[in-house]
């Protein structure tokens, strides 16, 4: 007979179902049925619940309690002045809960959810269940971009993007190169509709990376893409944004091509400035514009990290990939490459700390609780 593992089950369970309610919320069915939007943030609640009754049956050192109890306050102080309860104290709920559970086997569950919601959203969008929440339009070229069934236009390819970089990284390499061709198609369909970039670009530039590893043989992780990439991807991420102030021909030119992200995001520096706990902000995009001036969002992981939820966050996000860059977890290829392309991605897209697109993030929770699997090896994780 199997032995199940309650904490774990608990885990696991109240995992999927905060993914499930936070992607249904990026969806048109948000729109089409009214109680959705209740019952999702009744969802998460629930699985939080839980996910707290599991903290409090595991066994805790007091230097891992003293820790899990000061991330609580800090999210609690930070999710109270910014509004962030559904993302800052999820994730802190997340985090101190992740002493047992390995992350593989955690990234593997999200596949599947995702591929079987994304699958339900395509089945449903073909039939006519659901439509087009907006008409958009790429602010540069002109050209039509399609939501297909999700609230904004990047969501699917941005969803598929992340597939793509977990499924890589899970496979290795016994991934083969069919699946490795299927994946850039699929990639490339995706952006013919949606117009969505950076998810097409990082998603190719993955799939090169892994297929000259498995051409070269490749098998260490690179110790500097792994303990500094975060840092030099928010740094340079905020030096860039910063250059937009003396409107140089580069940074203009730079700033076409990111769709004015560079624009936004000084506009942020002037606005907001570099708070310790965050501050409440209301970020109007393209879902509920009026006019293009009203416009105010910041695409920017860490720009937007930075002004909504304050350093504190940011540079635990930034010391914590430090940390888990010195173990052996980190001392495996496919680790190096995941991290390259989502810290790439975070410069200028905002998925880093959202759940149901990064369950990665997850990874911060072994520095919290000196988890085992913090080194570990590949090999060990399979396990």
């Amino acid at each position: 007979m199997v032995k199940v593992n309650i904490s774990k089950l608990i885990f696991y369970i109240s995992f999927i179902f905060i993914v499930f309610a936070k992607f249904i919320q990026q969806t048109v069915y948000m729109e089409k049925i009214d109680f959705l939007n209740i019952a999702t943030k009744i969802i998460i609640v629930i699985a939080c619940i839980f996910l707290i009754f599991k903290y409090i049956i595991d066994k805790h050192s007091t230097e891992s309690i003293i820790y899990s109890t000061l991330i609580l306050i800090v999210a609690s102080l930070i999710s109270y002045i910014s509004s962030g309860w559904y993302v800052i104290m999820v994730l802190a709920i997340l985090l101190i809960n992740m002493k047992n559970i390995n992350i593989r086997k955690l990234i593997i569950i999200w596949i599947i959810e995702i591929s079987i919601l994304m699958l339900f959203i395509a089945i449903s969008y073909k039939l006519g269940v659901i439509g087009e929440t907006i008409v958009s339009w790429d602010r540069n070229t002109g050209i039509d971009r399609y939501t297909l069934g999700y609230n904004y236009t990047t969501f699917s390819s941005n969803y598929f993007f992340h597939l793509t970089i977990f499924y890589l990284y899970i496979k290795g390499n016994l991934i083969k190169y069919f699946e490795l061709g299927i994946l850039a198609l699929l990639n490339i369909y995706l952006y013919n509709f949606t117009n969505t970039k950076s998810a097409v670009i990082y998603s190719i530039l993955a799939i090169i990376l892994v297929i000259l590893i498995k051409k070269f043989n490749f098998s260490k992780g690179v110790s500097y893409i792994n303990k500094f990439s975060m840092f030099g991807g928010g740094l340079i991420a905020g030096l860039i944004t910063y250059l937009y102030k003396f409107d140089s021909a580069i940074i203009s030119e730079a700033n076409v091509i990111l769709s004015g992200r560079l624009y936004y995001g000084y506009k942020g520096i002037e606005e907001y400035g570099i708070t310790l706990f965050g501050q409440k902000i209301t970020w109007i995009n393209e879902v509920m514009l009026d006019s293009e001036l009203q416009y105010n969002y910041i695409d920017s992981s860490y720009l937007n990290i930075l002004f909504n939820y304050g350093i504190i966050v940011l540079l635990f996000i930034m010391l914590g990939y430090y940390i888990l860059g010195k173990k052996n977890i980190s001392k495996d290829i496919y680790y190096s490459i995941l991290i390259l392309i989502i810290t790439l991605h975070s410069m200028f897209d905002p998925q880093l700390i959202e759940i149901m697109y990064n369950p990665s993030i997850l990874l911060l929770g072994y520095v919290i609780s000196k988890s085992r699997y913090m080194d570990s090896m590949r090999e060990i994780n399979n396990a």
